[in-house]
């Protein structure tokens, strides 16, 4: 492993450690939805965005990325978690894996709409000097769209392909513009920076949830 790559993944570890031993309940994330987190074994390997208040979370001091190593870094989960996802079966994708009843493919059907949900927060946020995004409702947007009658095939193809297109827009995010405030429902406003680092965040919470984040971000550490 080339030295570049081992201070990315530090980096990465240092900020998604504390949030891979946390057993959490109900709680609300920055897009303003509510979500039960399963306690116990599957708890330590989930990332939970309920432990810490917005204003404890914004911006990691020594820790931030620089946003060309957050596309890197981007880069690399979905590559791992793309391999992981592919081996899994149509039937599989479907059975109720998650406190609530949902299945491998309401998780990535729900990676796709932060994918989608963030992309305009990224751009708009470069074109704007401030935002103001509706709430999302996570419930309301996995019932209409039906990700778990949705082909399997078709979910990973589209969640790791819209990734990757991501990965190169937050590595272009201009230094000048990072601290645009971004408010989304009722939550309090968050940096541009803020929102690009938890989206990282967020993903690998969810991907830890069905098993498929990269070995060093379960273990909350690296090889």
């Amino acid at each position: 492993m080339s030295r570049g790559r081992t201070a990315v993944l530090s980096i990465f570890a240092s900020i998604v450690r504390p949030l891979l031993t946390v057993n959490v309940g109900v709680g609300t994330d920055l897009i303003g939805r509510q979500r039960r987190v399963p306690s116990g074994t599957r708890a330590k390997m989930a990332a939970s965005h309920t432990c810490r208040r917005y204003n404890q979370r914004r911006g990691f001091g020594a820790n931030t990325m620089d946003m060309a190593q957050l596309g890197e870094e981007i880069r690399h989960v979905v590559g791992s978690a793309e391999k992981t996802l592919k081996r899994i079966g149509g039937r599989e994708s479907r059975a109720p894996v998650l406190s609530g009843g949902w299945s491998r493919c309401q998780v990535i059907g729900h990676l796709i709409d932060s994918a989608s949900n963030n992309h305009q927060r990224f751009v708009r946020a470069i074109l704007q000097d401030s935002l103001e995004f509706p709430a999302y409702d996570q419930n309301g947007w996995s019932r209409v769209q039906a990700a778990e009658e949705a082909d399997w095939p078709l979910l990973v193809q589209l969640w790791a392909s819209y990734n990757r297109y991501l990965a190169h827009v937050i590595a272009r995010l201009p230094a000048a513009k990072l601290e645009a405030p971004i408010r989304v429902g009722q939550n309090p406003p968050v940096t541009l920076r803020f929102v690009a680092e938890d989206y990282l965040r967020h993903m690998v919470h969810h991907l830890s949830q069905i098993d498929a984040a990269p070995r060093e971000t379960q273990r909350g550490g690296v090889k």
